[in-house]
């Protein structure tokens, strides 16, 4: 319902030029699509992804981004706060 509302809003005024003749557009041919094409592009679709390898992650219920590596442990924090720290005090010194 949402998606279809804002089609219609941003399609509106491109509708409306092309009714005009002031572009050659015409947003209404994009949605014009017999099922034969639809089931054509779905098959395609398909088959380029099983070529690919499909999906590497399983769809999940939250869309928070994979995390690419560990969370670090309180001893890494606390050697990474160290290093930089004394990292500073070297640059101090110079």
């Amino acid at each position: 319902m949402l998606l279809n509302v804002q089609y219609q809003q941003i399609v509106r005024p491109i509708q409306r030029a092309y009714a005009e003749k002031r572009t050659r557009v015409n947003p209404a041919s994009f949605l014009l699509a017999d099922e034969r094409e639809l089931r054509q592009f779905w098959e395609t679709a398909r088959l380029k992804d099983r070529q690919a390898g499909g999906d590497k992650h399983e769809i999940s219920e939250s869309i928070e981004p994979p995390r690419k590596r560990p969370p670090r442990t309180p001893e890494e924090r606390e050697q990474l706060i160290s290093g930089a720290l004394w990292g500073g005090v070297g640059v101090m010194t110079l």
